[in-house]
């Protein structure tokens, strides 16, 4: 083989890699144990692999959707496919998907664009899903009729934006 790179091989079956784009004529020469002679050329056509990319919305909580945007550059190739690959479990093959995180932590978001010339490219991002913060509180005593009751927010958690009580008989604080 004469790959057109400036590499060649003597094995009946070969590979090589080439460091630039463009036309590469590639040639097989083969001889018989009689001596005779066969060659054959083909042109390979090398093309840049796309290069993926995304971003996802700002808010990004446990059991919200989170909207993603394919950001890719198909580079001389057109892309041809998606597939998104969400905490290792669950895909899509759509360009821009929406998906919800059931449970709160670091989770592994990958992005594989495929070119019309079947090259793919991958990306992985680590992105950080807020946790849901679980509301609880504590009844003060006595809970007298027509007096005041106390109710005390014991609820943690660094998500927490704001409260709102409602207390059943039509008021809310």
């Amino acid at each position: 083989y004469n790959f057109g790179n400036g590499l060649s091989s003597s094995s009946s079956s070969a590979q090589t890699y080439y460091s630039d784009t463009g036309s590469y004529s590639v040639q097989l020469t083969v001889e018989s144990v009689c001596g005779k002679i066969d060659s054959i050329t083909k042109e390979v056509n090398i093309v840049n692999r796309p290069e993926p990319d995304f971003s996802y919305s700002a808010l990004l909580c446990e059991a919200l959707p989170v909207q993603f945007n394919d950001l890719s550059d198909p580079a001389t190739d057109s892309i041809l496919g998606y597939s998104w690959l969400f905490a290792g479990s669950d895909s899509s093959q759509l360009t821009n998907p929406s998906f919800t995180f059931i449970n709160d932590g670091n989770k592994a978001v990958a992005l594989t664009v495929t070119g019309l010339s079947g090259c793919d490219s991958t990306v992985t991002k680590q992105i950080n899903i807020n946790p849901s913060p679980p509301a609880s509180f504590n009844l003060g005593s006595p809970s007298c009729l027509f007096a005041p009751v106390d109710f005390t927010n014991t609820s943690n958690g660094t998500s927490t934006d704001s409260y709102v009580w409602t207390f059943g008989d039509g008021d809310s604080s």
